[in-house]
């Protein structure tokens, strides 16, 4: 996120996004990881442009499809769409 952006008024902004399918507040290099479900890539462009509005500096992956294994059951198996990551000294904020 960018510096000064309040991170519980970015999660109620997160909650007020009807794309928005999951997210998580996370410790580390990024602050939140969000997942989206969009009709399209305009859509997704749309929702990636709104939550940088919102001082999400974002890294994004686009996924077509899940691929699912038999032994694909564990709870960490997740798949980072979108990263938010707290800024940092002297970056420009882009990503």
């Amino acid at each position: 996120m960018t510096a000064g952006v309040d991170p519980d008024c970015f999660e109620s902004r997160l909650r007020a996004e009807a794309g928005i399918a999951e997210a998580w507040r996370l410790a580390g290099d990024c602050d939140f990881e969000v997942r989206l479900s969009c009709w399209g890539l305009a859509d997704l462009d749309a929702m990636v442009a709104r939550l940088r509005d919102a001082g999400g500096i974002t890294s994004t992956i686009l996924v077509l499809h899940r691929v699912r294994l038999e032994h694909d059951e564990h709870p960490a198996a997740r798949v980072r769409l979108l990263g938010f990551r707290a800024a940092q000294a002297g970056t420009d904020g882009s990503a």
